[in-house]
């Protein structure tokens, strides 16, 4: 399968991502809001999202330090927003396609795991 381009966002908390792209709003969340959530391990304002940018369009994964637990809750963390991506980059509606998609997912989910094992 060829290698589809996005960005890995790996911040501290939500606001994290409002800060990288010097925005107040973000497909429908405000910096407002997100300032003022309480986050913790079992709760953020963003656990994680796939989306695109609003500066240039570019997509990405944002996935929230805060929410991650060191356990299995986190590779499933990622796997979601990574399924996602997947349908966003490879614009997959058909149902037929249904493996290629999720193979995508966890290939890419093998790949963040090992950087962000790497960190620790």
């Amino acid at each position: 399968m060829p290698e589809r381009k996005y960005k890995f966002i790996l911040g501290n908390k939500s606001i994290d991502l409002f800060n990288y792209y010097k925005v107040d709003e973000l497909h429908g969340l405000t910096r407002e809001e997100c300032s003022n959530y309480k986050e913790n391990s079992d709760d953020a304002y963003i656990a994680g999202m796939a989306n695109v940018s609003p500066n240039d369009s570019a997509p990405y994964v944002f996935i929230n330090k805060s929410r991650l637990k060191g356990d299995y809750t986190d590779v499933t963390l990622v796997m979601h927003e990574l399924m996602h991506m997947s349908l966003i980059l490879h614009q997959w509606t058909k149902r037929d396609n249904e493996e290629k998609i999720i193979t995508w997912a966890e290939e890419e989910t093998n790949k963040i795991i090992k950087k962000m094992n790497n960190l620790n």
